[in-house]
């Protein structure tokens, strides 16, 4: 199964930054999965496709399942 203890990472109100992004490929390089939240307040929830092309170019990853705002990415 995709879903088993794959380490989380929540966004939130700060939104996608480069702390994040440097967090999220660290996380790719050594498990090569991760499953990313935008939680309520995420700002990045009213563009949401376009929060999602950002991350995928950003990280060099690409996308293996999506479900309402919960996303599972994995390395290319």
């Amino acid at each position: 199964m995709v879903t088993d203890k794959l380490l989380t990472i929540n966004i939130g109100k700060n939104g996608l930054s480069s702390n994040i992004f440097n967090e999220i490929k660290d996380i790719l390089a050594k498990y090569k999965k991760v499953k990313i939240k935008f939680l309520q307040n995420s700002a990045e929830r009213e563009n949401f496709q376009n929060a999602i092309d950002t991350l995928l170019q950003k990280t060099s990853s690409k996308l293996l399942k999506k479900r309402g705002f919960v996303l599972i990415i994995a390395k290319k």
